[in-house]
């Protein structure tokens, strides 16, 4: 699985509770759905009134400008979001609201859905928040931000940016299912399990994580970010968005949620060692394949795994 380089460097430690957690190292002009009002942004979307694709855009006009315009492979540029209000003028200050430590949580993909990073632009003033990245092969890359106003309101923007040269080139994402296999990543060996044999859309699916080290379990994982562990979830076409969390099992925030506001409610803390397993609930709207990211810490580094779902009717 390959990553987004990210012009930053990590947080030398995490703190457990009421400090900053661990940071991330390691993400485009704008695409598909038509912008709409959203008054929230539900992490999948369940009950009787969800929504059967994920919404982007929202109340506040955003633009996307990225120095050079088309960034080269491997070579250090940067993004740039200007977000102004309804009379035009440069977002205040105070506009956006801290979410996971974060004003906003930028994840960048590559359109095979092989690159990934989780990286944050930095208030600027006047509306302004810019992040430096490089990408680390040619082609095309969907960036979806994710930010929450003062007043609650999550909204959400996705654009595609491509490497120089290959504005024209399409790399669809060729996933195969893999749920259950064990994964080793930075010296950990790690296994995604569904509770249920088959993951079926409109219905809370629950995801078990296990983490071991030479055969015996670790349980001295540490939190990201303000959670037990972060969850990206994009669909095999790109369309489909979802960033939500897990929790230990049976912890807070564990269970599906889909139908919750992460901009108004209250975050439980997470515990400052626990593991070895993580557990995450989603709502899946449509049927089909996704990829699934699992972001947590260990020794004070973040934790990248990646896994390849598929959604039944």
């Amino acid at each position: 699985m390959g990553q987004v380089a990210a012009c930053c460097a990590l947080l030398p430690a995490l703190a457990a509770c009421s400090g900053p957690s661990l940071d991330i190292p390691p993400t485009p002009t704008p695409n598909p759905s038509a912008a709409s009002m959203v008054s929230n942004h539900q992490h999948g979307e369940s009950g009787p009134n969800a929504r059967l694709i994920t919404r982007y855009g929202g109340p506040v006009a955003v633009e996307l400008s990225t120095q050079p315009e088309k960034p080269q492979p491997n070579v250090p540029f940067t993004i740039t979001y200007s977000l102004k209000d309804k009379d035009g003028s440069g977002l205040a200050g105070d506009g956006l609201r801290l979410t996971h430590e974060r004003l906003m949580h930028l994840i960048v993909v590559s359109q095979d859905l092989q690159h990934f990073a989780h990286i944050h632009p930095q208030d600027m003033g006047d509306g302004r928040y810019t992040v430096g990245a490089s990408l680390e092969a040619a082609g095309k890359y969907l960036l979806f931000n994710e930010f929450v106003m003062a007043d609650g309101t999550t909204q959400i923007e996705r654009n595609v940016v491509a490497t120089r040269g290959a504005e024209d080139a399409d790399t669809p994402a060729a996933l195969v299912p893999n749920v259950g296999q064990p994964q080793q990543v930075d010296g950990l060996t790690v296994t995604l399990t569904s509770a249920a044999s088959k993951v079926r859309r409109r219905a809370p699916a629950t995801f078990n994580l296990n983490v071991s080290k030479d055969g015996r379990p670790v349980a001295d994982l540490q939190p990201f970010l303000g959670a037990a562990c972060h969850v990206v979830i994009v669909s095999a076409d790109t369309k489909q968005f979802a960033h939500t969390h897990g929790d230990v099992p049976g912890g807070a925030m564990s269970g599906d949620m889909s139908g919750m506001n992460m901009g108004t409610m209250a975050m439980p803390t997470p515990p400052a060692r626990f593991g070895p397993a993580l557990q995450f609930t989603h709502t899946f709207m449509q049927p089909g394949l996704y990829r699934v990211w699992v972001q947590f810490g260990h020794e004070n580094k973040v934790v990248t795994v990646a896994y390849n779902v598929q959604v039944v009717k």
